[in-house]
């Protein structure tokens, strides 16, 4: 087996950058993230960041249709925006990484803003806004995590609401542009077949993104809830309630987040997990219900989602308590243990042959303070967890003492009642 080494690197305005040299591979992806996101914003900006993400690739100083360039090129480019990351790539084939490297800069450092893609880009984002409105799943999520974080602004919507759009002129979009588009809050990743030495070259058209000698990353801490808390949101003519359901779960630097990632997984990640084999193949409740853990610096969630039947939506909800409490004080067994080491080092296996996902999940970790491994060190990282380790994290983490729950559709039940389910489970 050749292990590959991963290059890690500083541009001259102090940009991380690393380099995940794929040489079997015929493609170059290059993803550049910022510490920016709903978490960063006001009331008033809310939505800012997701809105500032479409319109940046509307066109720049020296490519003003920006779409047409890296298609042209045969390549793609996309972004996507979280309460803490904001993160662009372009995608592209080996011979191409040059011009990728100068169409994303340009598009980071000299965006148009022309008053008609404004314009126009309110009306794409407020189509999209709508969308979610009239999706329960995106409601049941919404809902939840406002439940959770209360006001801090982890609690606000990526995207904000539809009001705020109207309210921005092209000032406070370029204001805030200056703010969070700077070399304190950017990194860089790249993967694919790239010349490690031709690489500071490569990456110089990034030297310019300015440096904000005032900028702070970290902000204010979140609180954990302390009661368990129920939320209903009601939709007309909807088939079945989808819900979304939080526990307290470790931060990225928890000794045990790695052995939570475990103890999740069994509970609820793909057909063999023990939720799946409850509610869908035992009960036929749902079509689908899955877990996960999502773990920052300074917060750290366990996430339990699904749909159901309005007739059923009490019996799920009883039943996922059961499960919960039953892993939480018998942990799991010895071939749960090994079948998830076996799930999470084969997915580890198989996404490492993707240049865009190796780059794409470098940049984004790197927005969160977080190091980065190359796959074999994370594989490694995954067969050092310890059956007993994965205990303790259920014991500490999945117990449901402490719950949180959105259900958004078509909801029968009382806030109350569903309350009651939880904590007499």
């Amino acid at each position: 087996m050749v292990v590959v080494k991963l290059h890690q690197f500083r541009l001259p305005n102090d940009i991380p950058a690393v380099a995940y040299p794929m040489p079997s591979t015929m493609s170059v992806c290059l993803a550049v993230s910022f510490s920016c996101g709903s978490r960063y914003e006001s009331k008033e900006q809310n939505g800012m960041a997701h809105f500032l993400e479409h319109l940046l690739f509307r066109g720049s100083k020296r490519y003003p249709d920006i779409a047409r360039v890296v298609e042209g090129a045969g390549g793609r480019k996309n972004g996507f925006t979280a309460q803490e990351t904001i993160l662009y790539f372009t995608h592209v084939p080996d011979g191409k990484s040059k011009l990728a490297a100068q169409v994303l800069s340009d598009m980071l450092i000299r965006p148009l803003f022309r008053p008609s893609d404004i314009e126009t880009e309110r009306g794409v984002v407020e189509q999209e806004l709508r969308g979610y409105l009239q999706d329960s799943a995106d409601r049941a999520e919404e809902t939840a995590m406002a439940l959770y974080f209360q006001d801090h602004p982890m609690g606000q919507s990526i995207g904000g609401p539809i009001e705020n759009l109207a309210k921005w002129g092209r000032e406070d979009i370029r204001a805030f542009f200056q703010t969070f588009y700077c070399a304190e809050r950017a990194n860089i990743a790249l993967a694919g077949n790239v010349d490690v030495t031709a690489i500071s070259a490569l990456l110089s058209p990034f030297e310019i993104i300015p440096q904000h000698v005032d900028c702070q990353r970290v902000i204010n801490i979140p609180s954990l809830p302390v009661i368990s808390r129920v939320a209903v949101r009601r939709l007309k003519q909807r088939e079945q309630a989808y819900f979304f359901l939080i526990l307290p779960g470790p931060v990225y630097a928890h000794s045990l987040r790695r052995a939570s990632s475990f103890a999740t997984d069994i509970l609820g990640q793909g057909m063999s997990s023990r939720l799946e084999r409850v509610l869908r193949d035992e009960l036929g409740f749902v079509y689908h219900v899955g877990a996960s853990l999502n773990a920052s610096q300074d917060y750290g969630i366990v996430a339990i989602v699904g749909a159901t039947s309005p007739g059923q939506l009490m019996q799920c909800m009883r039943r996922i308590i059961e499960e919960l409490r039953l892993l939480s004080r018998a942990g799991v067994t010895r071939a749960e243990y090994l079948r998830a080491k076996s799930m999470r080092t084969a997915r580890i296996m198989i996404a490492s042959y993707s240049p865009e996902n190796i780059a794409r999940r470098n940049a984004a970790v790197m927005a969160l303070g977080m190091p980065v491994y190359t796959p074999h060190e994370r594989i490694e990282h995954e067969r050092a967890v310890r059956h007993e380790e994965v205990n303790e994290a259920a014991r500490l983490f999945l117990n449901p003492s402490v719950v949180t729950l959105a259900v958004a559709g078509n909801v029968k039940e009382s806030e109350q009642e569903l309350l009651d389910i939880i904590q007499n489970a």
